[in-house]
C-alpha cells in the first residue's frame, strides 16, 4: 500500500480514537475550558464553572470522523485526499475550538492555534494544487 491510501485507511478511526480521548480527559478532568456562566458549564474541582472544552473537542472529532466517512464511502478520490482533509478539519476545528480551552495564549492565541493554523494553510495549499478534481466533487 501506499503511504497516502494507507493514510486514507487510517484517518477515520483515528479521529475518532482522540475522540474518545478527548472524552477519558473529561472523566479526569484533564484540558479544562474557560470559566463561564452557560448552563451547561461544569465544576471540575477548582470552584469555577467552566466550559467542557473535552466534550465540545469529542463532539469535533466525532463529525470530522463521520463527515469523513461519509465522503469515504461515496465517492472516490485520489489517494491522499480523505488524508489531507483530516488534518484541513483538525487544523481549523483546533483553531476555532481552543478559545474555550483554558491555555496560556501568545499574541491572543494557543501554541496548539498557532500550529493549527499551520496544519490548515498546509492542508489548503496541497489540497488546492493536487487535489482540485476532488475538490470539485464536494460541491
Amino acid at each position: 500500500l501506499s503511504f497516502f491510501k494507507l493514510a486514507d485507511i487510517i484517518s477515520i478511526p483515528a479521529v475518532r480514537a482522540l475522540g474518545l480521548g478527548r472524552i477519558a480527559n473529561f472523566i479526569n478532568a484533564e484540558l479544562v475550558g474557560t470559566v463561564t456562566d452557560v448552563s451547561w458549564c461544569v465544576d471540575f474541582g477548582d470552584g469555577e464553572c467552566r466550559h467542557p472544552y473535552q466534550l465540545y473537542s469529542a463532539l469535533k472529532r466525532f463529525a470530522t470522523g463521520s463527515l469523513l466517512f461519509f465522503l469515504y464511502m461515496k465517492r472516490k478520490f485520489k489517494e491522499g485526499f480523505i488524508f489531507w482533509m483530516l488534518v484541513l478539519l483538525m487544523g481549523v476545528g483546533r483553531l476555532l475550538l481552543d478559545f474555550y480551552r483554558q491555555d496560556v495564549l501568545y499574541w491572543g492565541l494557543s501554541i496548539g492555534q498557532w500550529m493549527s493554523l499551520i496544519m490548515a494553510i498546509v492542508a489548503m495549499i496541497i489540497l488546492a494544487k493536487y487535489y482540485k478534481k476532488d475538490l470539485r466533487k464536494l460541491f
